[in-house]
């Protein structure tokens, strides 16, 4: 079988841009999201942002698709601050 590594780096914002995101909430957030892609067989390299956005950096397996990784963290990230 043919190795393949598929590395994606991924951005997303809060609403409008607002800067809802302290340290402490922003850490919390990142920490949650680590845990949760664990458990999706999601392998997550790095989180980490600003007040008003996060940069994420993760691996594919072959089996994985694009849209339905970031369906999964961007989902959770939203669910999260409600």
């Amino acid at each position: 079988m043919p190795f393949i590594k598929i590395l994606i780096h991924a951005v997303w914002a809060t609403k409008d841009r607002k800067p809802l995101m302290n340290t402490e909430n922003k850490n919390a957030l990142c920490r949650h999201l680590r845990e949760y892609a664990a458990t999706k067989n999601i392998h997550l390299l790095n989180v980490n942002g600003s007040t008003d956005h996060l940069h994420c950096l993760l691996s594919l397996s072959q089996e994985q698709n694009i849209a339905t990784v970031m369906n999964l963290l961007k989902g959770e990230s939203s669910f999260l601050g409600k």
